[in-house]
Parts: structure tokens; C-alpha cells; sequence
């Protein structure tokens, strides 16, 4: 069976619906995370849980778990009119999980897909999701939204959300995580 023809991969902070229309309207756009160190607590030998055991390490110690979308430059702000309440970027950054939107040509009936996220330094797979398209008419053009977790981000670097079909990459979406801990 031919494989479909990845027309669009796009990573947004939401993908809405036009109830009238049926369009998809995504909004926030992005290919560029940041996120912050947290600071690990210092060793203190003899130092046990209440359970009687040594605190494990996490692999999430060191740095974030998941990052936010960032910009490269971010215009200079005004200030706010009075008696607004000033929001600063991590008020705004608490949304929720991203979304992918898919368009495809060339599908010919159901067909299973898989997204994954990929760290392109180590090739480790950090997620995979499974899902199906389908089309009577190879013909027409077939949209998918995605919800994903909020992305891993171990290190600054840089990552792929990549699009699969029977095992075979369709195509990517390179994603730069960058580190905005105080040096």
C-alpha cells in the first residue's frame, strides 16, 4: 500500500475547530522550548526518607521534566495601564499540553500512524503515540489533531517530533530546547 504524503506537521499550544466552518484554527505555533535548572538538593550523608530509605536520584533533578514554548527575541514590553495586574512569563507559560496538527494526502484507508519524540543527540525515543487516519478517497486532503504529553526536555539540544507510517518517517519537526537557568 503507498504510504501517505505529509502536506503539514505543526506544533501549537492549541488547535481550535470553527463550529460553522469546520476549519482548524491553530493557535501559538512554536519549534523552540526553554527550560530552567532546578536545583538539586545537596547530599547530606546518613540523610534517609521517613521510609528508611536513601532519596533515589531522579533524571529530572537536574533539569526541568517538561519545557514551555520560548521566543528568540521577545519584543520590549510597555508598561501595563494602571491597576492591570503585570503577568510574567511563567504566569502566562502554565498552559497546558501541546498539540499537533497533521495534514496528509494520499491516504488510503485506515491507516495506523505513530508520532515520536525523539532526542537527536542519543536517538533515544522520549514518547510514542499511536493513532489511526482514514480515507475513502486518496484523493482528499486528511487533518488530525494530536494532544501530546508536554515534552521532555533532559538537556538543552536539540529534539524531533517525527511522523511514521508501517515504521517508515514521513517527516519531522525539529524542536530546539534551550536552557535559561542563571549561569
Amino acid at each position: 500500500m503507498p504510504k501517505p504524503v505529509l502536506q503539514a506537521l505543526v506544533l501549537a499550544d492549541h488547535v481550535y475547530q470553527d463550529k460553522i466552518t469546520g476549519k482548524k484554527i491553530i493557535a501559538g505555533t512554536f519549534n523552540r522550548v526553554c527550560f530552567t535548572r532546578m536545583k538539586r538538593p545537596l547530599e547530606q550523608p546518613g540523610v534517609e526518607s521517613e521510609f528508611g530509605e536513601r532519596p533515589s536520584p531522579s533524571p529530572f533533578q537536574s533539569t526541568s521534566e517538561t519545557a514551555m514554548p520560548c521566543s528568540a527575541s521577545l519584543p520590549p514590553s510597555s508598561p501595563p495601564p494602571p491597576g492591570a495586574r503585570r503577568m510574567t512569563a511563567a504566569d502566562v507559560q502554565k498552559a497546558g499540553s501541546p498539540y499537533v496538527f497533521i495534514s496528509l494526502a494520499d491516504v488510503h484507508g485506515p491507516t495506523p500512524l505513530e508520532m515520536r519524540y525523539r532526542d537527536l543527540s542519543t536517538g533515544a525515543v522520549l514518547f510514542g503515540i499511536s493513532f489511526q487516519v482514514a480515507s475513502e478517497d486518496p484523493l482528499d486532503t486528511v487533518e488530525a489533531v494530536v494532544p501530546i504529553p508536554p515534552l521532555p526536555t533532559p538537556h538543552a539540544g536539540v529534539f524531533a517530533l517525527e511522523l511514521l507510517a508501517e515504521n517508515e518517517l514521513l517527516g519531522a519537526l525539529r524542536i530546539t530546547a534551550v536552557d535559561t537557568s542563571e549561569k
